[in-house]
């Protein structure tokens, strides 16, 4: 949990799948922005004072909120590592 509250004062990427935005409401990263995560999860996003970004129907896409990248399920592996990789200043070609 510091990990992560470390990360996010100093605005370093931070990445969140699945259920994995839970642990980001858990330390109040998730306050402002849309955010997403499994379905399952999205009144615990509204409640933190985050918009819901809907998820759409192969569950593969993602929201970039400022420094961190968010995705419902493995589906998005592909446009989060797009997304986290762009965070970081990187580039990947093939």
């Amino acid at each position: 949990m510091e990990i992560v509250k470390n990360f996010d004062a100093n605005k370093k990427p931070i990445g969140a799948i699945c259920h994995g935005p839970q642990v980001l409401l858990a330390d109040g990263v998730i306050r402002q922005g849309v955010f997403t995560a499994y379905p399952a999860c999205k009144p615990d996003i509204l409640c933190a004072g985050g918009t819901w970004g809907e998820v759409n129907e192969t569950f593969s896409n993602v929201y970039v909120n400022g420094h961190i990248v968010t995705a419902p399920a493995w589906p998005a592996h592909p446009s989060f590592i797009q997304a986290f990789v762009k965070l970081l200043g990187a580039e990947i070609k093939i």
